[in-house]
């Protein structure tokens, strides 16, 4: 509980200082170091690579054996490998020249955040362009891409169930995911602070929804939830002040609070008879039709707080 309330108070800090950057371009500091740690690479990998040919002949058959593993993925070298599996579960990654961070292999990615380990790939953080998480995989953990400052796509597979606290945090020109109808749950803070991320496809089947999970994704427009949602956590929308139009799922019982604070274009939402409460602040800063059923808990709270409805 104690980790847990650690990262989540860090996630809240890195928010916060992404809510002020909203459209503003982000820095690449790193990338300097990215380049002199792939050179290094590449220069041990060659060193390595002529080593081979004065070692004895099954030694050599062995590493022969592994430099085919590393020529074979589209022709693109490997420029860093290794294991990433919790509990001893068989799962790899391995990044190429090209950007590509590739996870291969069956059951759970282990666990990274405030203290515990970094990831293996943290010194490639600003290399990786696409993201390729391969069948097999069953979860994204919490503080997995955190960061990724350059990351421009993610493939996620159908085996995957859950997307963990803060896994995506401010990747800041990634403009698309779609979420398969296999994940349950996307956790606190999974995408806050998506500053292009305009495009998101959440399919029938997710259940919950974590709190602050879309917080100060500035460029989204319009959003669908499944009828499957039936938690949505608070401030899940907050700071998303180019978000129009949404409508809540029947089945979700209470709107949290902050939700859509600072939600400076939405103009309309449907809100259906399931819900029996909305928290404080949700439509502060924004001031939204709200599209409700007659007598409904919606209609209801409107009238209270001088919000505009309309009975639908």
């Amino acid at each position: 509980m104690k980790q847990r309330l650690i990262a989540i108070i860090a996630a809240l800090a890195l928010t916060f200082a992404c809510m002020t950057a909203c459209g503003d371009s982000s820095s690449n500091e790193d990338a300097s170091k990215t380049e002199s740690s792939s050179a290094a690479e590449d220069s041990s990998m060659e060193d390595d690579s002529s080593s081979q040919g004065d070692a004895n002949e099954s030694k050599s058959e062995d590493s022969s054996s592994e430099r085919t593993t590393k020529e074979t993925v589209g022709s693109i070298a490997v420029i860093s490998s290794g294991v990433c599996g919790d509990n001893g579960d068989n799962v790899k990654w391995s990044i190429d020249s090209n950007g590509l961070l590739r996870l291969t292999g069956s059951g759970r990615i282990q666990k990274h955040g405030p203290g515990l380990p970094e990831a293996s790939w943290i010194d490639y953080i600003n290399a990786v362009k696409y993201i390729i998480i391969e069948d097999g995989i069953t979860n994204i953990s919490d503080f997995l891409f955190i960061g990724f400052k350059n990351l421009k796509n993610v493939q996620i597979p159908d085996s995957v169930t859950e997307i963990g606290d803060c896994a995506f945090s401010s990747c800041d020109i990634f403009e698309e995911i779609i979420i398969p109808s296999s994940v349950r749950s996307i956790g606190d803070y999974a995408f806050s602070s998506c500053k292009s991320l305009t495009n998101i496809t959440l399919n029938n089947g997710l259940a919950k929804i974590g709190s602050h999970a879309f917080e100060s994704c500035c460029n989204i427009e319009s959003i669908t939830i499944p009828e499957s949602v039936v938690s949505i956590g608070e401030g899940v929308f907050q700071g998303c002040k180019n978000l129009t139009s949404i409508t809540i799922p029947n089945g979700v019982k209470k709107i949290e609070e902050y939700s859509f604070e600072h939600c400076e274009a939405l103009q309309s939402i449907t809100i259906p008879s399931s819900v029996i409460g909305i928290g404080r602040h949700s439509f502060d800063y924004c001031t939204p039709i709200i599209k409700c059923k007659a007598n409904s808990y919606a209609e209801k709270y409107a009238k209270e707080n001088h919000v505009r409805f309309q009975i639908v």
